[in-house]
């Protein structure tokens, strides 16, 4: 059987590495409490975006939440001085087809008379400060510099750092001058033959911090597989950028701004030709007719005389604008503690819900088989555990 492998979305960079941060002497001085420090977003999305996704609408709060999560992460290690928060309901607006130009959208968003007017509507009656729209089609995250708008592929809130990246766009965030949307490698950090990046930047798994003209300690942790898969942490002096690489001082300035913008945004006049927008409480929410399922395993067992195991998922929920990612894991005996990886897979749109594959190892009775998938706040969680008989 042809090997199938996960489809990739454009600048969205899987996060698989957990990474903790060290303790800053500010971490404490948190500034939670004060209201003014806020800056809310309110999430809009797409007929399409729920008609597609795995359970509508709870699943875009759920992907939601981690990216606020995410971001916050990254404002406080940078010490923006605001926190993100999300406005408690979605945004649904009438569009079924995909979006083909995320750019293109971004400027229809932004127009508070166009097809979104009635998104804008609400937006003033929510007095969101920034708005971020979800969308299929482009695979990519767009917002404007110095805005309050950012239109974003539903998959950059799989773990990506995309999000926290293009709300660093609202602030004043800036890619490697001179280099677009690219990198240079003056400012990529390189660890066990992988690169990291700010977020602020493009080209490597995220760390999350903005670009700033600073040297910190930071804790990476990484699974060692020399040694069975153990998590360990070590610590590296990672620069962040220099005097023309320098975002944070920029960002500070931005979020006082920004956390104005919805107290103080004009009326909004009708236009009846505008896309139809509601909203909606995704506790509560059904599902559309015709909407894709949330994804299950369904079976996973393995025939040692063969070298096969099989695994079976409900296909419908693995659509073609994404794929799901899942591993399988050995355990000799009964050593839980020594997991080996055995196989890493994706799960794209189209295929019929059944995987076989041989293993070309010696698992013998009593050994473990574990199916683990990705899940949304970056995990593996385990899906099915088997003892070969």
């Amino acid at each position: 059987m042809k090997k199938i492998f996960a489809l990739t979305v454009f600048f969205i960079l899987f996060s698989h590495l957990a990474f903790t941060q060290p303790k800053n002497d500010k971490d404490d001085e948190s500034d939670e409490n004060n209201e003014k420090n806020e800056i809310t977003v309110l999430f809009v999305y797409t007929k399409k975006v729920a008609l597609e996704i795995g359970n509508g609408a709870k699943t875009i709060q759920e992907q939601t939440d981690f990216g606020i999560k995410q971001l916050n992460e990254c404002l406080k290690n940078s010490q923006i001085g605001v926190k993100a928060v999300a406005i408690p309901e979605l945004v649904e607006v009438d569009v079924s087809n995909d979006i083909s130009d995320a750019r293109k959208e971004l400027d229809e968003l932004t127009d508070v008379n166009g097809k979104y007017n009635q998104v804008h509507k609400i937006r003033r009656q929510k007095k969101a400060d920034i708005v971020c729209l979800i969308t299929t089609g482009d695979k990519k995250g767009v917002a404007n510099m110095y805005g309050d708008m950012m239109v974003c592929y539903f998959n950059v809130f799989n773990g990506s750092y995309i999000f926290p990246h293009e709300f660093g766009h609202n602030l004043g965030a800036d890619h490697y001058p001179g280099e677009g949307s690219g990198a240079s490698n003056d400012y990529l950090i390189e660890y066990r033959g992988e690169l990291y990046r700010t977020v602020s930047n493009n080209g490597g798994v995220s760390i999350p911090y903005y670009a700033e003209d600073k040297t910190i300690e930071y804790e990476f942790r990484y699974q060692d597989r020399n040694d069975d898969l153990k998590w360990k942490k070590e610590r590296k002096t990672v620069k962040l950028g220099d005097k023309n690489y320098n975002s944070v001082p920029t960002m500070r300035t931005q979020a006082k701004k920004t956390m104005q913008f919805g107290e103080n945004l004009p009326p909004v006049k009708n236009n009846p030709d505008a896309y139809t927008a509601r909203l909606v409480n995704a506790t509560t929410e059904p599902m559309l007719p015709g909407a894709n399922e949330t994804f299950r395993v369904l079976d996973f067992t393995y025939d040692r005389l063969a070298d096969e195991y099989t695994f079976t998922y409900n296909a419908s929920a693995v659509y073609t604008n994404s794929a799901r990612e899942f591993h399988i894991y050995w355990i000799d005996g009964q050593q839980r503690d020594k997991p080996l990886l055995l196989a890493n897979e994706g799960l794209n749109g189209g295929y019929p819900g059944v995987i076989k594959w041989k293993l070309h190892r010696k698992i013998k009775a009593g050994d473990i088989l574990q199916l683990r998938c990705w899940e949304v706040n970056g995990e593996l969680q385990i899906q099915k555990e088997i003892v070969v008989k």
